[in-house]
């Protein structure tokens, strides 16, 4: 957001390790140590809140929602990215539980649909306005960077993956809604 020239950046995580990482690659964001269920915002006061794959780990997703809603100004933006339950990666992710390569400390990863979000969206006072499937990352998508020939190649190959098998092979959707008038 600050290399997009965004002057006004906050972020928050409940990992002192994750807000140390920030300050590194963010200085000039501020940053806060709390919950997605107790966020350290006061009412109404972000333009947009974006929540990227927290929403899974969470044991009450309605409560984190209803506290970015809470923070949300009214013509505010939240942008969601949920791991979907109809995907490919969910045997992925299933598979990496097995053997055991959960994060110490992580609790369980939980998937949804896209209609169980949007009616978390509705239920918590938010209109949905636009659903897109998204592919994380192909599993050997990092040992290349983004610009070199093959990192292209591999991006071409995921919306082409991307475009002909959608729901199936998305393995997270992106959710943007707005605070209901």
């Amino acid at each position: 957001m600050l290399d997009a020239g965004y002057a006004n950046v906050t972020a928050c995580d409940v990992d002192i390790q994750g807000l140390e990482k920030a300050r590194i690659y963010a200085p000039e964001a501020r940053l806060a140590l709390c919950s997605a269920e107790d966020l350290a915002y006061g009412d109404r006061s972000q333009d947009v809140v974006i929540c990227a794959g927290v929403l899974n780990y969470l044991g009450n997703p309605e409560k984190s929602l209803a506290e970015i809603r809470r923070v949300l100004h009214p013509d505010g933006l939240c942008i969601l990215t949920v791991g979907n339950a109809r995907s490919s990666g969910r045997a992925i992710v299933s598979w990496g539980r097995l053997m055991r390569m959960q994060r110490p400390g992580q609790r369980g990863y939980r998937y949804f649909t896209r209609r169980q979000v949007a009616g978390m969206l509705r239920q918590t006072g938010f209109e949905l306005q636009e659903i897109r499937y998204c592919l994380h990352a192909l599993p050997f998508e990092y040992r290349w960077l983004p610009a070199s020939k093959m990192g292209q190649r591999i991006a071409r190959l995921r919306r082409v993956l991307l475009q002909a098998l959608g729901p199936w092979w998305g393995n997270e959707f992106l959710m943007m809604a707005r605070p209901d008038r």
